[in-house]
């Protein structure tokens, strides 16, 4: 799974937050990674 001369290589990074709110209707501000998701993707030129 090489890369080959002249070909592009793209990462594509999803990441999901899950975010909180206080009493206040404030946002927390420790908001934490829930999942991430991550794949490479290869030109086809």
């Amino acid at each position: 799974m090489g890369i080959k001369r002249g070909q592009q290589l793209f990462l594509v990074v999803i990441v999901i937050f899950k975010t909180g709110l206080d009493e206040h209707g404030q946002y927390i501000p420790n908001n934490f990674v829930v999942t991430g998701w991550a794949n490479y993707i290869y030109s086809q030129r």
